[in-house]
């Protein structure tokens, strides 16, 4: 994740940037956008919903891809994905 906090991900922020769209219903263009995300997420790790705390991506000729499950509730899944160069997923713990 590079020098970014984890506290930059907290969902405050992606409110507070919301506001410089300044969309008419805020909550229904939030769920739009982490709907959005899941999708795109979902694309890139397919079988996400396997991997319990922390796993790394290695791949022949791309960079690592770490992940890192945050919080997994019923409805939500937050997760840390950063990337490494030079380094499949495998589960880590």
């Amino acid at each position: 994740m590079g020098n970014r906090q984890r506290g930059s991900l907290l969902p405050g922020k992606l409110t507070a940037a919301m506001s410089f769209v300044n969309p008419v219903n805020k909550s229904i263009c939030l769920e739009q956008v982490c709907e959005s995300n899941y999708q795109k997420l979902l694309k890139l790790i397919p079988d996400l919903m396997a991997f319990k705390a922390t796993a790394i991506g290695l791949a022949p000729h791309h960079t690592t891809l770490h992940l890192e499950i945050i919080e997994r509730t019923p409805y939500t899944l937050t997760v840390e994905l950063s990337h490494s160069f030079n380094k499949s997923l495998v589960q880590t713990t």
